[in-house]
């Protein structure tokens, strides 16, 4: 009897366990289904951040002012060009102390300033470049108004150049010269024997007129003439650009080894860009024009690339580029010129180096940290301005000039005269002007 309870209380503790036992069991396999979906669930969701943050770098083709970022550079064109007109004057000043230095003792208290002037001096094309390809960027230029301004502003400078040395400066040597054939002659041979590679090279806008050039067959899309396949042929203009830079180096070349005697008349018609400034104008013309291909290869149409390039993001990547571009171009030319000046004359390359002006961009790297703080979105408030800034470089440039002819004269030995002899001549132009 004792055994047959013991089994029996048993047998009703045995299934009072399992009653107990069966539910624990149950929540111990949810638990471990549910630990394994939970350990699923994140994974899955790091899968879903990696591929949304994938999804977040947006492709060129995808860009747009909906997805635009909201950072914008603090400095617009407008300062470049400032700084590019301030280094124009800076290189009008260089130019007549070298002149002058001929005649005598002028600029010799600004010695040791001259090489830090002539560093500034060399940036004036690069900021005034920068500027140009801005205001093409951001669309608020239009290629005709670029084209027309730049081209009256070297045709300006030239029609300047030739009436001072053809008609003032030549008239007033003839008229105190003893021998008047000689003027000219003279006049002629003191400017080149004066430039350090027997030419001058200062008229920018001819190298702003060409890279407006440019732009304008890479990008332009004629009306009337050159419609669909013969686009290819309006886009092969281009080149001349390229030839007519081409034939100003062969020029400069064969000036600096004695072959050819050029015209003083014909330095404002010389490009002012050194080799590697030349070879960023060309990789920006290139990098914009991918750009636009690369954007309009997906089926985007023309009116979008117009609005993609007004965007932050587009503005952003230009100004990155743009600033390794300038450290590149500059430590190239750095190795280049210090290359050179170790192997000395390498199969007689040196009247191309001092023509083309090798090591004149070794400095460009000092324009990224402001290029960086650049965006060509962001327009100045007053764009009269941009109109003031070139005139107020002309009226400074005139001004250099003058001083420096006033210099030279005081050290010229010119003949004396009694100005009381004149005094009726002053009086009677004086009263035909009132009149």
């Amino acid at each position: 009897m004792t055994s047959i309870s013991l089994h029996v209380s048993l047998f009703f503790n045995t299934e009072k366990i399992l009653e107990c036992a069966i539910p624990l069991l149950h929540n111990v396999v949810n638990a471990g289904k549910t630990g394994v979906r939970e350990e699923g669930g994140m994974l899955e969701s790091r899968k879903n951040a990696v591929s949304l943050k994938k999804k977040d770098r947006i492709r060129l083709h995808e860009a747009s002012a909906l997805n635009d970022i909201a950072f914008r550079g603090p400095l617009n064109y407008r300062l470049f060009q400032i700084l590019g007109w301030i280094c124009i004057v800076i290189a009008q000043i260089i130019i007549m102390i070298s002149i002058g230095s001929h005649f005598g003792r002028i600029g010799d208290g600004m010695a040791e300033a001259k090489p830090f002037l002539s560093t500034l001096a060399e940036l004036a094309l690069p900021f005034l470049l920068v500027a140009n390809f801005t205001m093409i960027m951001n669309g608020q230029r239009s290629f005709r108004t670029l084209l027309l301004k730049n081209f009256f502003a070297m045709a300006g400078l030239y029609a300047a150049y030739a009436l001072l040395l053809g008609h003032f400066i030549t008239g007033v040597l003839t008229l105190l010269s003893d021998d008047p054939s000689r003027v000219t002659p003279t006049i002629f041979s003191v400017l080149g024997h004066a430039a350090e590679n027997g030419f001058y090279c200062f008229n920018i806008f001819v190298d702003l007129f060409l890279c407006t050039l440019v732009m304008y067959f890479l990008n332009a899309r004629p009306k009337r003439f050159f419609q669909e396949k013969k686009i290819l042929v309006f886009r092969l203009f281009t080149l001349a650009p390229f030839i007519y830079e081409f034939i100003c180096m062969v020029v400069k070349i064969r000036t600096v080894s004695g072959q050819l005697e050029l015209s003083p008349y014909l330095y404002p018609l010389l490009t002012v860009k050194p080799p590697m400034t030349f070879l960023l104008f060309v990789i920006l013309a290139v990098f914009i024009k991918t750009r636009e291909l690369r954007f309009r290869s997906h089926g985007r149409t023309r009116e979008e690339y117009q609005a993609f390039l007004k965007t932050n993001r587009n503005s952003m990547n230009f100004s990155i580029f743009l600033a390794v571009m300038l450290v590149i171009l500059s430590a190239v030319d750095f190795f280049a010129v210090s290359l050179f000046s170790e192997t000395g004359d390498v199969a007689g390359l040196r009247p191309a180096y001092r023509a083309l002006g090798l090591g004149d961009s070794r400095w460009l790297f000092l324009m990224a940290p402001l290029v960086l703080l650049f965006s060509y979105t962001r327009e100045p408030k007053k764009i009269r301005w941009n109109v003031a800034i070139p005139l107020t470089g002309f009226v400074f440039i005139i001004l250099v000039y003058l001083q420096g002819i006033l210099q030279i004269l005081h050290l010229v030995r010119l003949p004396k005269f009694r100005l009381d002899n004149y005094t009726p001549l002053v009086v009677t132009f004086l009263n035909n002007i009132r009149k």
